[in-house]
């Protein structure tokens, strides 16, 4: 066969194949492309959705009070949508048929968005199914409790517990052990009164003062046109509500940006009691070791093999098992409860997790049920990653599948955690105030180093920046926490920006600080629990403080 003649054969077979073989090649690179921008956008989705919340959080004083708080939600799922059909170029009623669930994970329990039916008209529409407190059964002996978690070391049990019934009992819990004995003899002894300062794991918990910049409307009088006067004001807490000091007998709630005046003597006795010596930190680890205590004597020997399903079956964890370990039998080397790697911690995810898999399954199987696709939507797996975040913060997750992209589907999830809101303290949401003009992390190397001074302590949501809108053309700006020129704290670069300026937050809670061995590859101590001691006190009071205020309303204990 001539040259000639295999240089056609050549040419006709081999320049299809490369024909077809580009084809295909050109369509999975667009199919890649096109995932990646689909996933860059479901972030982007979700982290609207997020800064939503936020910002209905920061400036709605009544977040808190449920109806709110659903609006809230549902105005962050509004703006999920919005995002999305903006971003990928589709209706809003044919990109729902893509989205089968939304997790939302709140403090003590969580929602899921998804197509439900409507009791009343039968009919099948999109919305939030009803909250799911994190909840398990425990029976042992003649205890059989629910007992309802939440993302800290805060639990309510109800039912029967050493065959009594009980009434609910919330509270928060912490090691016993760890506390000083004069404070432990005092509790014991009902002496809390003459308690002005506890000694707990290894730190001096103190009253404080504490002070708040406000932004107060005054309205138009015969002499004087309406304005805007900032002014900082000395604050206590009563009845989870900030009650401030105008001058000495004269004591104001902050309400729609104006001065209410307190009028009932018992606010005014409080106040001018605790105006300048807040005890909220104190009375928070009072109550939580009056409740620790009543929690290890009563449920000391419970297991996670005594957790019981509504059919009355053992409840197999899948992830973070105890194993034979118990539960609430504190102590201060495994289970201390308000350590990440306690017993208690341990289980208290497992829960969480446990619960929401098999809701979040069945909110999956049921999707498949109502909407009329031949897609098989599934709960995918979420790394490790994801879970610890879903069981230790609140957070939003959102799940798009079955959205053609080629000859392939798009299958993926977003999970975000949601850290500047009014439901919940986490350990990380406290921020510090430096002498040098600065927001720090508590584990900033400036900080720890000793090269900035401490001025105070708050949440990430106290020093955020609050809006006041008089009209439409009228729009003012305050920070709560401010220094004293009036200038707002500014972020410091070195912690919020260069992560390797902070240390490990868990390590600083511990109260000691290590770093890798480069030689031998061992861990080596940097900063003993002397050289911690002052930040970690800060912290530990700021924590206190913020959880007992924003719970204490809650907590129903009687022992």
């Amino acid at each position: 066969m001539k040259l000639q003649h295999l240089t056609v054969i050549f040419v006709i077979i081999i320049l299809p194949i490369t024909f077809i073989m580009s084809v295909y090649m050109q369509a999975q690179v667009d199919t890649i492309v096109l995932q990646s921008n689909y996933s860059a956008k479901l972030l982007d989705a979700t982290y609207d959705a997020i800064k939503a919340f936020q910002l209905n959080t920061v400036n709605n004083r009544y977040s808190s009070v449920s109806d709110s708080k659903i609006r809230d939600i549902e105005a962050a799922i509004n703006t999920f949508y919005s995002s999305l059909t903006t971003a990928i170029s589709i209706s809003e009623d044919n990109l729902k048929q893509f989205t089968p669930a939304i997790l939302l994970t709140m403090y003590d329990g969580y929602y899921i968005y998804s197509r439900r039916q409507n009791t009343e008209s039968g009919q099948y529409e999109y919305g939030l199914k009803p909250y799911v407190y994190y909840a398990a059964r425990y029976k042992k002996g003649n205890t059989d409790c629910q007992i309802s978690y939440t993302l800290d070391n805060a639990i309510t049990v109800y039912g029967t517990v050493n065959g009594k019934e009980i009434e609910p009992q919330t509270g928060f819990l912490v090691d016993p052990s760890s506390f000083d004995l004069d404070t432990r003899n005092k509790i014991e002894n009902g002496n809390l009164d003459s308690i002005t300062s506890i000694e707990y794991n290894g730190v001096t918990i103190q009253e404080e003062q504490l002070q708040e910049t406000l932004l107060i409307l005054q309205d138009a009088t015969q002499t004087e046109p309406a304005k805007v006067v900032k002014q900082t004001y000395p604050y206590t807490f009563y009845d989870n509500r900030k009650v401030y000091e105008e001058s000495e007998g004269v004591y104001f709630w902050y309400s729609d940006f104006r001065k209410m005046y307190v009028q009932d003597e018992a606010t005014r006795n409080y106040a001018r009691a605790t105006m300048h010596n807040n005890r909220s930190a104190l009375e928070y680890y009072i109550s939580a070791y009056q409740f620790s205590v009543w929690v290890k004597d009563n449920l000391g020997d419970l297991t996670m093999h005594d957790v019981y399903d509504k059919e009355g079956s053992v409840v197999e964890f899948e992830a973070n098992q105890t194993g034979e370990e118990r539960i609430f039998n504190f102590n201060s080397t495994t289970n201390n409860p308000e350590k990440t790697e306690s017993t208690f911690n341990t289980h208290r995810t497992a829960v969480i997790r446990e619960s929401i898999e098999s809701n979040m399954l069945a909110a999956f199987a049921n999707y498949n049920q109502y909407i009329n696709t031949n897609y098989d939507y599934r709960m995918p797996i979420l790394s490790q990653t994801d879970w610890d975040k879903i069981t230790n913060e609140m957070s939003m997750t959102t799940f798009l599948q079955g959205l053609p992209i080629k000859n392939k589907f798009f299958n993926s999830y977003c999970s975000l955690s949601n850290n500047k809101n009014k439901e919940f303290v986490s350990k990380s949401s406290i921020i510090l105030l430096g002498s040098d003009g600065n927001y720090h992390k508590p584990n900033c190397k400036l900080i720890v180093n000793g090269s900035v001074d401490i001025v105070g302590a708050y949440t990430n949501l106290s020093i955020a920046r609050q809006t006041v809108k008089v009209s439409e053309n009228e729009i003012y700006y305050f920070y709560p926490q401010q220094k004293t020129n009036e200038q707002p704290y500014l972020n410091c670069y070195d912690c919020i920006v260069n992560i390797a300026d902070i240390y490990d937050l868990n390590q600083l809670i511990d109260g000691s600080i290590t770093q890798d061995n480069m030689v031998d590859g061992t861990e080596e101590e940097i900063y003993n629990e002397n050289a911690l001691k002052e930040v970690r006190s800060v912290y530990f009071t700021a924590l206190a403080r913020e959880k007992y205020n924003l719970y204490g309303s809650k907590l129903h204990f009687s022992p």
